[in-house]
């Protein structure tokens, strides 16, 4: 195979050195805002610009501190949304490793409050224990369940399933059948799932909008 010239290689390297700085850079700045209008048929007009901030994959660590998600609420808290959700992996870490770094989610706030499901990384750092502390945050936690919203006499569904990731360690596997039940009919059905493949089926099922998360982008 042909050799690329001397100076052409340390082109390339430098460019592979600049593409990583650069990568790592755009990984560990706090997220800026990024707004998406989203329009749902059967939505009530009580609802109409009804705002909702959408955290996910946090993954709180070493890398991402106490003071970064720090930065993170206070930038969610200045947007004054109606409704938080935040759709897992929250955090890598046990809960004494991660103790700090998680504490500063319990400042979050919105009018409808904030919601929460599992990723998958909950489930390798000690599920039960990582759901009940962000509940403990004064977080609502959706496990195969769901919870209504008002605005006047009209309602939307906000809908949670667990993340596939249960099966492996015998925990209750997801289940939007048991998540919908009893929800309203009409109301529109929104759907955090930290997975994003079954969105279609989810579709077929009713969900109108599902927010999830899981692929970083």
């Amino acid at each position: 195979y042909p050799v690329p010239p001397l100076g052409l290689r340390y082109l390339i390297g430098l460019a592979a050195v600049s593409l990583s700085v650069l990568g790592v850079v755009q990984a560990v700045r706090v997220p800026p805002v990024k707004e998406v209008e989203v329009r749902l048929a059967n939505l009530p007009p009580e609802f109409d610009g009804y705002r909702i901030i959408q955290l996910t994959d946090l993954h709180l660590s070493r890398l991402f501190p106490q003071r970064w998600s720090e930065q993170v609420v206070a930038k969610a808290n200045a947007q004054k949304a109606d409704l938080i959700v935040i759709t897992g992996d929250l955090m890598d870490g046990t809960l004494e490793d991660r103790k700090n770094d998680v504490e500063p989610l319990g400042e979050l706030s919105a009018k409808d409050g904030v919601f929460v499901i599992t990723g998958n990384h909950e489930y390798y750092y000690g599920h039960e224990g990582w759901m009940s502390r962000y509940q403990e945050l004064g977080m609502t936690r959706l496990s195969n369940s769901h919870a209504q919203i008002s605005r006047g006499n009209s309602k939307i569904v906000l809908a949670g399933i667990t993340d596939s990731t249960s099966q492996r360690f015998g925990l209750p596997e997801p289940d939007l059948q048991r998540a919908l039940a009893g929800a309203p009919a009409g109301a529109p059905v929104i759907l955090l799932d930290h997975k994003p493949g079954g969105a279609p089926a989810a579709a077929k099922a009713g969900v109108d909008l599902q927010l999830s998360g899981h692929t970083h982008g």
